[in-house]
C-alpha cells in the first residue's frame, strides 16, 4: 500500500500529472515521481503510482475540481496480487519488429548483446515493452518469476515511463548474473542497466529504485563479491544520500568486500558507446579496488 501520500490534485479526465512525494517511505522525492492518473472511463477513480517507492493504487473521490486530502482514503493496490500470474499474449520481442526498433533507439548498447531480446518481450494489450521480474535471474534460470515491468511504447503516453506489478508479500528486487560473471557487484536502480553490466560479465542488483533495504542488498551474500559498486543516477542530493547509505549497509553486510559510489558517468544504460561504456567500467572497477 502506497505511504505518505500528499493532497493529490485532481488531473484534467483523461490526463496524467506527476508531484513530488515528499514523505515516500523510500527517501524525499524531488523528481516529480508520483504520478496521478484520471481515466476517462472512470473519471472518479484516479490511479495513483509512485516510482520513488515503487507502491501504487486507486483513489476514488467525488469531488471534480481542487485537491482530495487523502488521509481518509485506503489504496487498493492495483500493482500487488496473492500469486503472480503472467498477463495473456506476451510475444516474442524478435517476432514483432515494432519492439526491436523501440529498443535500438532508446537502449541502442543493450541491443548490441548477442541473445539481448531474450530478456525483453511485447506486451500486445498495453503495446508495451515487457520485462518478466525474478528474484534471482541467471542463464540458467528456471525459477517463477515474482511480477513484470512494463514500458509503454506509443508517442502520445503520458503516463509512468515504466508500469511496475509484482506478487504480495515478495520483495522487488533482481540479482543477476551469468555463466562468466566475476565477483564484482554492482548496484543500480534499472533492469536495462542491469542488463548490460551482466552482458560485460559482471554481476548486478536491480533495486528498481534508490530504496537502501539490507535483506534486499544482502542476497549475493552466497557470491561473496569482492567489490561493490553502487551506481545510481546520481542527477539529484537525495539519490546521492541514498547511494550512500547503500555504501555503508554494504560495508556491514559485506566487510571484506571494497564498497564504492560511482558518480562521475551516467547509467550504463544511458551510454551510447560500448567501447566507452567499457573503459568506464574498467576506470569504476581500478577506482573501487584501490580505495
Amino acid at each position: 500500500m502506497i505511504k505518505n501520500l500528499p493532497p493529490i490534485p485532481l488531473p484534467e479526465v483523461g490526463d496524467t500529472l506527476s508531484i513530488n512525494h515528499e514523505d515516500c517511505p523510500a527517501g524525499a522525492d524531488t523528481r516529480r515521481r508520483l504520478y496521478i492518473t484520471r481515466n476517462s472511463a472512470s473519471p472518479h477513480r484516479m490511479a495513483v503510482y509512485c516510482h520513488n517507492c515503487q507502491e501504487g493504487g486507486y483513489v476514488s473521490t467525488a469531488q471534480t475540481t481542487g485537491s482530495m486530502d487523502t488521509s481518509d482514503y485506503i489504496l487498493r493496490m492495483e500493482t500487488e496480487s496473492a500469486e503472480f500470474k503472467e498477463p495473456q499474449g506476451i510475444l516474442y520481442a524478435e517476432d514483432t519488429e515494432d519492439t526491436q526498433s523501440y529498443m535500438e533507439g532508446h537502449y541502442p548498447i543493450l541491443t548490441e548483446y548477442k541473445h539481448s531480446n531474450e530478456w525483453y518481450f511485447y506486451y500486445p494489450n498495453k503495446h508495451a515493452v515487457y520485462f518478466p521480474v525474478f528474484n534471482t535471474q541467471t542463464n540458467d534460470t528456471s525459477e517463477k518469476p515474482i511480477g513484470y515491468q512494463y514500458r509503454p511504447m506509443s508517442s502520445d503516453w503520458t503516463g509512468p515511463r515504466y508500469l511496475t506489478a509484482k506478487e504480495k508479500d515478495k520483495k522487488l528486487y533482481t540479482y543477476m548474473h551469468g555463466r562468466d560473471s566475476d565477483d564484482i557487484l554492482f548496484i543500480v536502480e534499472d533492469l536495462m542497466s542491469a542488463f548490460i553490466l551482466v552482458s560485460e560479465n559482471h554481476r548486478a542488483l536491480c533495486l528498481y529504485g534508490t530504496n537502501a533495504d539490507p535483506e534486499v542488498l544482502y542476497c549475493a551474500k552466497d557470491d561473496n563479491p569482492s567489490t561493490i559498486i553502487v551506481w545510481l543516477d546520481s542527477d539529484t542530493d537525495h539519490v546521492d544520500n541514498q547511494a550512500h547509505k547503500i555504501k555503508e549497509l554494504c560495508r556491514m553486510l559485506y566487510p571484506s568486500a571494497q564498497v564504492y559510489v560511482q558518480n562521475m558517468y551516467v547509467e550504463p544504460k544511458k551510454h551510447t558507446d560500448r567501447t566507452a561504456l567499457q573503459e568506464h567500467i574498467t576506470y569504476v572497477v581500478r577506482k573501487a579496488q584501490s580505495s
